[in-house]
């Protein structure tokens, strides 16, 4: 499976000023011969690989039932048969009272920037079956 995100360097001549460094000075008007002290950090170009057609959902992403805010979008399930996206993780409530909410994809009817829009209300929200839910981390 490819990688979701790439990073790709920026070199140094994409971000520069447009200015050679003896064509202007900042305070405190020092200048130096020696290149290596004015290297640059480096930048890097973040690309998310959606297919062509598809829409991106993002941590933090507004979920709305057809009745009102439910919630964000906290984590994503993943099918282990074909590696796609199956759920979408909703936690609901606050720290003594946290319920994990798991919305099917299916259940989704459409996505805007930030947004997601389910084709169900609330009260069938809360009555969503638990999936138990496995955390892979290294």
């Amino acid at each position: 499976m490819e990688p979701f995100i790439e990073y790709h360097y920026v070199g140094g001549d994409d971000f520069f000023l447009g200015y050679e460094a003896e064509h202007y000075y900042m305070h405190p008007y020092l200048t130096s011969d020696i290149d290596e002290y004015f290297e640059h950090e480096p930048i890097y170009e973040k690309i998310e690989h959606i297919p062509p057609g598809e829409k991106g959902i993002h941590r933090g992403a507004s979920i709305y039932a057809t009745d009102g805010k439910v919630g964000l979008v906290d984590e994503f399930l993943i099918s282990p048969v074909d590696n796609h996206i199956s759920h979408l993780v909703l936690r609901e409530g606050h720290l003594w009272g946290q319920k994990l909410v798991t919305i099917p994809v299916s259940e989704i009817d459409r996505i805007e920037t930030d947004h997601v829009y389910l084709k169900i209300n609330k009260q069938a929200i809360e009555k969503l079956p638990v999936i138990p839910v496995k955390r892979h981390f290294p």
